[in-house]
């Protein structure tokens, strides 16, 4: 035991070398480890840990220097304020971890432990250290009294209650074990740092110092600090696991939402795509529409010419035509039989050449659009007299069922007559080679079963309706669908 205490009595440089290593690694550790945006609160007061590690630490490199090269007075100040300084920082971290564990129980006493309490124990140091005759040692013995001792006991107690506070999130961790190795070895560094002092003439320095501990224990006081030290570094090196789990985390939740981002892209572009699939179709549709709109407006204007061109046609046979009923009707006077009946089939005919010419000219006429009573069975009539030729070459047996003395309703003659005749035409054209066409007229009162929104009539209003039936193959159900569109047609030639 002698040797061994000897042998560290004789390499004191050598341990104080080691414990100062210790604490700056430990510093440097902290400062460089990232904590940026860290949800851990611990994240925003360990710069003081590693403030006290970088400035500790070079304190025991200079108290190595000291044993090396020898003391100094100036030396020997220089390291007094130093270790003071750290122990500053070291009880301003105890004070705040406390803090930040936000326990109902320890609020009176948070309180009581203000930034200014720090400021009040420095000044405190100060003083006692400027009244005494030996500054470096009763400065040392005051600042190890009053800041290291209970700045082991607030961070041993700290890092027990933070574990508590943060344990929802640590325990997955496993860091257990750095925080209790770090509470254990801060309350023993505190203890060893911070009661076992330089000899002094008061008490408890002249029961409790670095002479009486070596000679009880036989090893100085300053290996088992840095034993301290060194389990220290570690556990709070053990501790940083935790903003690493962070920054993986970070990293991966990054990834993950770049992959959603991605993936959201992706179907965006898809959508996009078959948008624009869509929206070519209707294009094309669309341009397919206004091709036929246009061959439906050129066959628009030849039917107006055509129309113009009869008009003018039936005038040019009305006047041979009514001169030859005017020599009909002389013929008529005469005496002979013969030249009578004869005369008489030219008048006959005449008139019907008349009668049709004037058809012609009252359809093609442009009139004002008017609004009165109609006789629905006279406007299909002159429809059919239109229509006679076309169903005669056709072989059409055109079919009438109508009512007398239907109500009338308000129209335009023209246009309902062009409608119907419309219809029938289209009727005529469908039927190949023979054929019925049947038209029925008829008056009934709208039941509610009937009645539409999108009407004018109401349940119980009378109507007239018009059927017209052809024998047909029919529509489609293709073309029934659009049976309505504008310009719709299912003829190949128009």
């Amino acid at each position: 035991m002698n040797l061994m205490c000897r042998w560290f009595q004789g390499n004191l440089d050598i341990i104080f070398f080691i414990y100062g290593l210790a604490f700056v690694t430990m510093g440097i550790t902290v400062l460089v480890q990232p904590k940026k945006g860290s949800k851990f609160k611990l994240a925003n007061i360990l710069w003081l840990l590693a403030g006290f590690g970088l400035i500790h630490g070079t304190n025991e490199f200079l108290d190595a220097w000291a044993i090396i090269k020898g003391k100094s007075p100036a030396l020997d100040i220089v390291r007094s304020f130093i270790l003071l300084i750290s122990y500053l920082f070291l009880f301003e971290f105890g004070r705040r971890i406390l803090c930040i564990c936000e326990q109902k129980y320890l609020k009176k006493f948070t309180k009581l432990l203000g930034w200014w309490s720090t400021l009040i124990i420095g000044l405190t140091i100060f003083i006692f250290g400027f009244v005494s005759t030996d500054f470096w040692k009763i400065g040392t013995i005051w600042a190890r009294y009053l800041l290291g001792f209970p700045s082991g006991l607030l961070i041993s107690f700290g890092f027990v209650l933070y574990y508590k506070y943060e344990e929802k999130e640590l325990e997955s961790l496993k860091v257990k074990k750095y925080f209790f190795w770090a509470s254990l070895f801060f309350l023993v560094y505190g203890i060893l740092g911070g009661l076992v002092v330089p000899k002094a003439g008061f008490f408890p320095s002249n029961w409790v110092n670095t002479d009486s501990f070596l000679s009880v224990v036989h090893i100085p006081v300053q290996v088992f600090r840095a034993v301290c030290a060194i389990i220290i570094a570690w556990a709070i090196c053990g501790m940083l696991n935790i903003f690493n789990w962070e920054t993986v985390k970070k990293f991966q939740r990054e990834i993950t939402e770049r992959k959603r981002a991605q993936e959201a892209l992706r179907r965006a572009y898809d959508d996009l795509e078959i948008r624009v699939q869509e929206r070519t179709k209707e294009l094309k549709n669309a341009y397919e529409q206004l091709k036929q709109a246009q061959v439906q407006l050129i066959q628009s204007a030849k039917m107006a010419s055509v129309g113009l061109l009869a008009a003018g046609v039936a005038h040019e046979i009305n006047n041979p035509t009514f001169v030859i009923s005017g020599e009909a009707e002389m013929l008529l006077k005469d005496k002979d039989k013969e030249t009578k009946e004869a005369a008489k089939a030219i008048f006959e005919q005449a008139e019907r050449i008349s009668k049709i010419t004037n058809r012609l000219l009252e359809f093609s006429r442009q009139k004002e659009v008017k609004g009165e009573p109609l006789d629905v069975n006279k406007i299909i009539e002159k429809s059919i007299s239109l229509l006679g030729y076309q169903a005669k070459i056709e072989k059409i047996e055109i079919v009438k069922e109508f009512t007398v003395d239907l109500p009338q309703p308000l129209g335009d003659e023209n246009q309902i007559q062009e409608v119907f005749l419309n219809i029938m035409l289209n009727a005529v054209q469908a039927m190949e080679d023979k054929g019925r066409l049947t038209l029925r007229t008829y008056s009934k009162k709208i039941t509610e079963d009937e009645a539409r929104k999108t009407d004018k009539f109401k349940a119980g209003d009378k109507i007239v309706v018009i059927e017209i039936k052809d024998t047909g193959k029919g529509v489609d159900n293709e073309a029934l669908n659009r049976l309505f569109g504008p310009f719709f047609t299912t003829k190949e030639k128009v």
